[in-house]
Protein backbone atom coordinates (compact mmCIF):
# COMPACT_ATOMS: atom_id res chain seq x y z
CA UNK A 1 0.00 0.00 0.00
CA UNK A 2 1.17 3.55 -0.69
CA UNK A 3 -0.06 7.14 -0.76
CA UNK A 4 0.34 9.27 -3.85
CA UNK A 5 0.09 13.05 -3.67
CA UNK A 6 -0.36 14.86 -6.98
CA UNK A 7 -0.40 18.58 -7.79
CA UNK A 8 -1.50 19.56 -11.30
CA UNK A 9 -0.38 22.94 -12.65
CA UNK A 10 -2.50 23.89 -15.68
CA UNK A 11 -0.21 26.76 -16.72
CA UNK A 12 2.71 24.37 -17.34
CA UNK A 13 0.60 21.25 -18.00
CA UNK A 14 2.58 19.31 -15.39
CA UNK A 15 1.67 16.92 -12.61
CA UNK A 16 4.07 16.80 -9.66
CA UNK A 17 3.92 13.39 -7.97
CA UNK A 18 5.19 12.25 -4.57
CA UNK A 19 4.65 8.61 -3.64
CA UNK A 20 4.97 7.56 0.01
CA UNK A 21 5.10 3.82 0.75
CA UNK A 22 3.08 2.32 3.58
CA UNK A 23 6.27 0.92 5.11
CA UNK A 24 9.83 2.23 5.51
CA UNK A 25 8.77 5.66 4.25
CA UNK A 26 11.87 7.17 5.87
CA UNK A 27 14.11 4.98 3.65
CA UNK A 28 12.40 5.38 0.27
CA UNK A 29 11.83 8.52 -1.83
CA UNK A 30 9.90 8.50 -5.08
CA UNK A 31 8.95 11.82 -6.67
CA UNK A 32 8.82 13.35 -10.10
CA UNK A 33 7.08 15.49 -12.67
CA UNK A 34 4.79 14.11 -15.32
CA UNK A 35 4.36 16.31 -18.41
CA UNK A 36 2.15 16.04 -21.50
CA UNK A 37 3.18 18.02 -24.59
CA UNK A 38 0.92 18.43 -27.62
CA UNK A 39 2.87 17.54 -30.77
CA UNK A 40 0.05 18.05 -33.24
CA UNK A 41 -3.49 16.91 -33.90
CA UNK A 42 -4.17 13.68 -31.98
CA UNK A 43 -0.52 13.34 -30.94
CA UNK A 44 1.16 13.95 -27.57
CA UNK A 45 4.42 13.19 -25.84
CA UNK A 46 4.27 12.04 -22.23
CA UNK A 47 7.39 12.28 -20.10
CA UNK A 48 8.18 11.61 -16.48
CA UNK A 49 11.34 12.96 -14.89
CA UNK A 50 11.89 11.98 -11.32
CA UNK A 51 13.94 10.66 -8.47
CA UNK A 52 13.88 7.24 -6.86
CA UNK A 53 16.18 6.69 -3.92
CA UNK A 54 16.37 3.98 -1.29
CA UNK A 55 18.69 4.24 1.70
CA UNK A 56 18.71 0.60 2.78
CA UNK A 57 22.31 -0.65 3.00
CA UNK A 58 23.21 -3.34 0.44
CA UNK A 59 19.69 -3.37 -1.04
CA UNK A 60 19.05 0.26 -2.01
CA UNK A 61 20.28 0.02 -5.59
CA UNK A 62 18.26 -3.14 -6.29
CA UNK A 63 15.11 -1.61 -4.81
CA UNK A 64 15.62 1.57 -6.89
CA UNK A 65 16.09 -0.43 -10.12
CA UNK A 66 13.02 -2.54 -9.36
CA UNK A 67 10.84 0.54 -8.82
CA UNK A 68 12.10 2.20 -12.03
CA UNK A 69 11.48 -1.04 -13.95
CA UNK A 70 7.94 -1.28 -12.53
CA UNK A 71 7.15 2.35 -13.43
CA UNK A 72 8.56 1.86 -16.95
CA UNK A 73 6.54 -1.33 -17.47
CA UNK A 74 3.40 0.33 -16.11
CA UNK A 75 3.68 3.27 -18.51
CA UNK A 76 4.39 0.90 -21.42
CA UNK A 77 1.31 -1.19 -20.54
CA UNK A 78 -0.83 1.94 -20.20
CA UNK A 79 0.37 3.23 -23.57
CA UNK A 80 -0.36 -0.11 -25.25
CA UNK A 81 -3.83 -0.25 -23.69
CA UNK A 82 -4.64 3.35 -24.65
CA UNK A 83 -3.54 2.86 -28.27
CA UNK A 84 -5.62 -0.32 -28.58
CA UNK A 85 -8.65 1.28 -26.93
CA UNK A 86 -8.49 4.29 -29.26
CA UNK A 87 -8.26 2.00 -32.30
CA UNK A 88 -11.29 0.05 -31.06
CA UNK A 89 -13.24 3.27 -30.26
CA UNK A 90 -12.36 5.76 -33.04
CA UNK A 91 -15.24 8.12 -32.19
CA UNK A 92 -13.67 8.76 -28.77
CA UNK A 93 -10.49 10.13 -30.35
CA UNK A 94 -12.26 13.09 -31.96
Amino acid sequence: MYTEDNVFTARTNTLDVVTTPGFMADKLTTRGTYRVQALGPNKVRRTWVGEVSCSIPLLGGKVERHIVDEVTAGYRDTTDFTRKWLLDHPAAAT
